[in-house]
């Protein structure tokens, strides 16, 4: 069986910043950007193969996911 790529999930808040969402073991993966499949690595192409079952989907129309943080 192949390995698994380590998964990074990276959100885009406000409008101006990016932060790393760490995941539990099954939660689901928020959506992909769009252009993802535009500008990608041609080596990053079948990633999703491994988390197909985790995938929310394409992003609703309305706008992006409300994003909760939690505090420490």
């Amino acid at each position: 069986m192949p390995e698994v790529p380590t998964l990074i999930c990276i959100g885009f808040l406000n409008g101006n910043h990016f932060v790393r969402l760490v995941l539990g073991a099954c939660s689901p993966i928020p959506h992909i950007f769009p252009s993802w499949s535009t500008y990608h690595e041609e080596v990053a192409k079948n990633w999703s193969v491994h988390y197909n079952e985790r995938l929310q989907g394409p992003p609703p129309a309305t706008g992006p996911s409300t994003l909760q943080t939690l505090d420490n």
